[in-house]
């Protein structure tokens, strides 16, 4: 089985469900397992409410894009924004997306420059 999605918001903290639930139609059309699509629409929606709280801090709100590639080995799903990297803190129970993304996927891969940032995922085929 294989397709392709894409979708792209404003940067507001309005749009992320919508994204989730754009998401998750894809992947139940596709028929992708439904535990897994919880975790892949986790991963995505986390990925966008990070773009979302942290690319555009102090400047105008940009946007975020979600495209997700399926195909017989898995899934390829990448999010980008073009806003301005923040390197990650911690503290308490915020600023732990990231790690939260990395235990959800296979393959996690965040590359920033001067256009905005792109997170990268891989979920294997179960």
């Amino acid at each position: 089985m294989s397709g392709r999605f894409h979708i792209d918001v404003a940067a507001e903290p309005t749009e992320i469900g919508l994204v989730r639930r754009a998401v998750a139609l894809f992947l139940r059309v596709s028929g992708w397992p439904d535990a897994a699509a919880e975790q892949v629409v986790f991963a995505v929606g986390e990925a966008v409410s990070n773009s979302v709280e942290h690319a555009f801090r102090g400047f105008a709100v940009g946007r975020v894009g979600v495209d997700l590639e399926l195909d017989a080995a898995g899934l390829l799903v990448t999010v980008n924004d073009d806003g301005r990297w923040r390197e990650p803190g911690h503290s308490g129970l915020r600023h732990n997306g990231l790690p939260l993304i990395r235990a959800m996927v296979d393959d996690l891969v965040v590359e920033s420059d001067a256009a905005g940032t792109r997170a990268v995922m891989r979920i294997a085929r179960g």
